[in-house]
C-alpha cells in the first residue's frame, strides 16, 4: 500500500496512520507559520483537523509545543494574539526540527511500510 492509495483529504487525518498524520500534520504547522504565521494554517485548517492532531499531540509531544498548538487554536479566535505563538515558533525552530526528526527515528518502521 502506498501513501497515495491512502492518503484522502477529507478525513481529519487522511486516513494516516496516527504517528504520520501527527509528523505530517506538525510538520504543516510549524512551516506554514514559520512562512505567515500560525494563524494561516489555523485559518486553512479544518476544525477536526486540528482537534485530531491536539488530541495526538497531547500523548506524544513536549509539553511546551502542545501548549503553544493549544494556543495557536484559540488565537484563531482573538485577533492579534497569534504573536507568541510565532515568536516561539521561530525561537524553537532547532529543538522543534530536532524533535521531529527524532519522532521519524523513533518510527522509522510506520514510515518505511507506507513508502514500501
Amino acid at each position: 500500500m502506498s501513501v497515495c492509495s491512502i492518503l484522502i483529504s477529507n478525513k481529519p487525518n487522511y486516513g494516516l496512520p496516527a504517528n504520520v498524520f501527527a509528523f505530517v500534520e506538525t510538520l504543516t504547522w510549524l512551516s506554514q507559520s514559520v512562512r505567515s504565521g500560525a494563524r494561516t494554517y489555523f485559518e486553512s485548517t479544518p476544525d477536526a483537523r486540528i482537534k485530531a492532531l491536539q488530541q495526538i499531540l497531547e500523548t506524544i509531544a513536549p509539553k511546551e509545543l502542545i501548549k503553544h498548538y493549544r494556543l495557536g487554536a484559540t488565537y484563531l479566535k482573538e485577533p492579534d494574539q497569534d504573536r507568541p505563538v510565532d515568536k516561539w515558533i521561530v525561537e524553537k525552530e532547532r529543538d522543534l526540527d530536532a524533535w521531529l526528526c527524532e519522532f521519524v527515528r523513533s518510527h522509522r518502521e510506520e514510515f518505511q511500510a507506507l513508502i514500501g
